[in-house]
């Protein structure tokens, strides 16, 4: 029985007391011996941030830091559209670096022997430079890459064996590719796989299309994970995509998964990069729809709450342009392209300084779980801690006055 199995192995780590402790630990989490602690999505730009990544380290979680244009909101004032393009692109690659480093010592600082992770987007132009640093930082034990499949780190790995990686990934096909690349280059197998699923996650989704994205039977965790068990026995699975009650993390360990990862559920705390207005206004009004319906500059298919801020976009394009660092490199980006009519590094970091007309991204859930008794104190609207998220995940201590059940996988 799957409950059993969350009373025998909790989901929350231990406190380590030296680096040793904490590598055997991690030893039994990646051979399967022990389930993955529960952890958090990386939320960019910015949202998955040094207090966030560290709350749930104290909380006994895996902390993740979401690393892409994570030194943007630094260079925002910056008269950007005065400067030439090279000097835009070498400006966002130093700032990324000082702010990534500053991010992880902070985290480091408050928490010498908890599980880190960074979340980082194989898109971003910067990619190679920002692997680098998280490497040779020797302060991150998992890094984490989707948008897009890091076939060049099972070689690149291979300077860094103090760090496990677990590429993102959607589909069967591509883990296939991972572990061919793996197999021909004589380089590091991922240690484990992130599925994220499309039809529940917030953000950038690993699908064909808004159509594809919302499809329920195109992305069935059940098959995916028998698929990806048939490429390797061994390699741990972490599901992410509507993880946001006990219920759910149940049905994904009886389904055989080793661990869980949570977005929208952590995103709505107090310590997340997202401001309180924010969560109250839109996060947790009904008013504002969830929707599918927009391609992302880096040609994805995106799922946000209809806040209205493209008809803010499209009032300022061409300044927009103007501003354009190149983040994903400008022969790669929808914007840039005129194909998408927004950039997402400006809009969305825009979010990240508490500006109301930014890009709000979610998932797919927020309608159930909008109503969640967490979220209501004495007649208030209440923003919760992410140890509150995290016990009400655990342990449904809010079960009471919780009616959402759990999500159909």
């Amino acid at each position: 029985m799957v409950k059993s199995i969350l009373k025998e192995q909790s989901l929350l780590a231990p406190v380590f007391s030296s680096e040793k402790e904490k590598n055997d630990y991690l030893e039994a989490v990646f051979s399967r011996k022990i389930l993955f602690p529960i952890m958090n999505g990386g939320m960019g730009i910015d949202f998955s941030n040094e207090d966030l990544a560290g709350a749930v380290i104290s909380a006994g979680g895996i902390g993740v830091l979401a690393a892409s244009l994570v030194g943007y909101n630094d260079i925002f004032e910056e008269k950007l559209e005065n400067m030439p393009m090279e000097e835009r692109k070498k400006l966002i690659i130093e700032t990324d670096k000082a702010a990534l480093s500053g991010k992880i010592r902070k985290v480091r600082q408050d928490s010498q022997y908890g599980i880190l992770g960074i979340n980082l987007m194989r898109a971003v132009n910067n990619y190679e430079i920002l692997v680098k640093v998280i490497g040779e930082s020797k302060s991150v034990d998992i890094l984490f890459v989707g948008a897009g499949l890091p076939t060049d780190l099972p070689v690149e790995m291979l300077r860094y064996p103090h760090m496990r990686y677990a590429p993102i990934i959607s589909s069967v096909r591509a883990a296939r590719i991972m572990l061919k690349r793996a197999q021909i280059r004589k380089g590091r197998k991922p240690d484990a796989w992130y599925v994220e699923l499309p039809q529940f996650a917030g953000g950038h989704l690993g699908a064909g299309n808004a159509e594809e994205a919302n499809d329920h039977s195109e992305f069935r965790p059940i098959e995916l994970y028998n698929g990806l068990r048939e490429l390797d026995p061994d390699i741990p699975i972490i599901l992410a995509g509507g993880i946001m009650y006990r219920e759910d993390i149940e049905k994904a360990l009886e389904q055989g998964f080793n661990g869980v990862s949570c977005g929208t559920r952590m995103l709505l705390t107090r310590e997340s990069g997202m401001s309180d207005e924010i969560i109250k206004e839109f996060y947790l009004n009904p008013m504002y729809p969830v929707i599918t319906t927009m391609t992302s500059p880096a040609g994805m298919p995106s799922r946000y709450i209809d806040n209205g801020f493209l008809k803010a976009a499209a009032k300022v394009v061409v300044e927009t342009r103007k501003r354009c660092v190149s983040c994903i490199g400008i022969k790669n980006c929808g914007f840039m392209n005129r194909k998408t009519p927004f950039c997402i590094a400006h809009w969305l970091s825009k979010t990240r300084r508490g500006l109301k007309d930014g890009l709000l991204f979610t998932g797919s859930r927020l309608d159930e779980i909008r109503n969640d008794g967490i979220y209501s104190k004495k007649g208030e609207t209440y923003i919760p801690t992410i140890r509150e998220a995290i016990d009400l995940m655990l342990n449904n201590l809010f079960s009471q006055q919780t009616c959402s059940p759990a999500v159909a996988f």
